[in-house]
C-alpha cells in the first residue's frame, strides 16, 4: 500500500499505477481506478452456485459497481433486489458457511451498499448513518480469520467522514 503525501494515477490501458501525493498518515492501497474494477464487476455473469446468499453479495457488488460508474438508478435496482433477499426469512435459515450466519452477512452488505449510493451523490448525512449502522452490525459479528465481512466498514465511514468535510470525526471509526 502506499502511504505518506504520494499522489496516485492509475493509467486504465496498462491498469498501472504511479504514485506522486496523498494525505500524510492515511494508508491507501491501489488496484486499480474506481471505472476499471466497475466494469469488471459489471462483466461477471451470476454466480454458478445459485443460493439466497450468493445472489445478494451479487447484487451488493452489482450496485457498489453501479454506484461507482455514476450510475445510480442501476444501483437502486441492485439494492433493491439486495433488500429483498435481506427480508426473505429463508435467508436466516441457510447453513453457514462461517460461524456467521449469512443473514447477518448480508445485513452489512444491504447497509454499506446504501452508504456508499448517499455518499456517492454526496448525502453525506445519510451515508454517515448507513456506514455508522453498518459498523455497528460488522462489530456484533463473531470474529473469524477471514473476518465474516470482506472489508473493515469503518474505513468507508472514515473516507465519507472526510468526503462530508469532518475530518476531526474521521480518525475515531479507524481507532
Amino acid at each position: 500500500g502506499l502511504t505518506a503525501t504520494e499522489d496516485v494515477e492509475i493509467f486504465p490501458k496498462t491498469g498501472t499505477v504511479s504514485a506522486t501525493s496523498v494525505p500524510a498518515g492515511i494508508p491507501l492501497t491501489v488496484s486499480a481506478s474506481t471505472a476499471i474494477v466497475g466494469s469488471t464487476i459489471l462483466a461477471e455473469p451470476k454466480p454458478s452456485h445459485d443460493s439466497l446468499f450468493t445472489r445478494a453479495i451479487w447484487h451488493f457488488a452489482r450496485g457498489s459497481a453501479f454506484a461507482a460508474t455514476g450510475q445510480a438508478d442501476r444501483a437502486v435496482q441492485e439494492r433493491q433486489a439486495l433488500e429483498a433477499i435481506a427480508a426473505d426469512p429463508a435467508l436466516a435459515k441457510l447453513p453457514a458457511f462461517s460461524l456467521n450466519p449469512p443473514d447477518k452477512i448480508v445485513a452489512i452488505a444491504l447497509e454499506v451498499l446504501n452508504g456508499d449510493i448517499a455518499a456517492r451523490q454526496k448525502e453525506y448525512d445519510a451515508a454517515i448513518a448507513y456506514f455508522d449502522r453498518a459498523a455497528r452490525l460488522e462489530d456484533g459479528l463473531i470474529y473469524t480469520e477471514p473476518p465474516g465481512w470482506h472489508a473493515p466498514v469503518r474505513h468507508w465511514l472514515g473516507a465519507t467522514l472526510l468526503d462530508a468535510g469532518r475530518p476531526a470525526e474521521a480518525i475515531a471509526p479507524l481507532q
